[in-house]
């Protein structure tokens, strides 16, 4: 289903530098380090606390329940952020994408974008002062192809208390950014007790073969968080109402979508809208 996000049970960093180049697992180069370093904040603390100690009650609401993550997301296809086909459009269009990703972000924790096309790095240095910016470009043959692409922002409030890494499932299309929770933590800031992940998928849009490898690599990660979300674009209609022409995908690519989203424990749930953005399930590992 394009644009859904889901919930269930599950390294690289973030780009901090302004230029990469691919390296062998189709990452490129980025900070030397997470370490996401404890700074006290003089409204709410002095000293980092043990996290043993930490009390939800002080961070704001939608963040009170310390054994379970209830970060809030949104997805949403750009369809390009570079390389546009038709000239005198690009600028324009950026810019829109880019008010609408602002516009959209101001209550949310995390954004995942699907088909960025792979642009340069320099593209994301807007958006490093207030997130944590994972990118997953196409790479081929060790080169960087500005086709497909997804990317992760996290918020650096709401991840200063997690050592936030990635892994890349599928360069280009399937990405996961994990959280664990830090043993010193700051009091101000969203914590959780179990640590959890976000996969960001774009599955290929045509081709029905390499669509169902996509969902293989997808079903058969380890996911070793205790809880995960999972959305993007995933190209699978299951129901006539997915789509405007009312039709479904392959009985295969169902299937497929199906086994992947029971192996991995997660549970959609369905949205009216066609493009079910932002479509958030319910956990199964209670």
């Amino acid at each position: 289903m394009p644009g859904e996000v889901a919930a269930g049970h599950n390294a690289a960093t973030p780009r901090n530098a302004p230029s990469r180049s691919p390296d062998i697992n189709g990452q490129r180069s980025t900070h030397p380090s997470n370490s996401n370093p404890i700074v006290p904040d003089s409204k709410t603390s002095t000293h980092p606390l043990l996290a043993a100690n930490y009390d939800p009650g002080f961070c704001k609401p939608g963040h009170s329940f310390i054994d379970m993550p209830t970060l809030s997301a949104i997805t949403y296809n750009v369809r390009t952020l570079y390389g546009m086909t038709t000239s005198g459009e690009d600028d324009a269009k950026q810019q829109r994408i880019f008010a609408n990703i602002r516009r959209v972000s101001i209550k949310v924790d995390v954004i995942i974008l699907q088909e960025t096309k792979s642009p340069p790095a320099a593209l994301y240095d807007e958006f490093e002062a207030e997130w944590l910016v994972f990118d997953n470009p196409t790479v081929i043959d060790g080169k960087v192809r500005h086709m497909a692409g997804t990317v992760v922002l996290v918020r650096r409030r709401f991840g200063f208390n997690f050592v936030v890494s990635q892994e890349i499932l599928v360069p280009g299309y399937i990405q996961v950014v994990k959280f664990q929770p830090r043993n010193y933590v700051n009091q101000g800031r969203p914590f959780f007790s179990k640590s959890f992940s976000v996969t960001n998928a774009y599955l290929h849009s045509t081709c029905n073969k390499t669509k169902l490898k996509q969902l293989q690599a997808f079903a058969l990660y380890r996911d070793t968080c205790a809880y995960s979300f999972a959305g993007g674009d995933w190209n699978v209609k299951l129901l006539p109402s997915d789509s405007v022409s009312g039709n479904v995908s392959s009985s295969t690519i169902c299937k497929a979508f199906k086994e992947a989203m029971s192996r991995r424990r997660l549970l959609e749930v369905w949205h009216p809208a066609m493009t079910k953005i932002c479509v958030i399930a319910t956990l199964l590992n209670l």
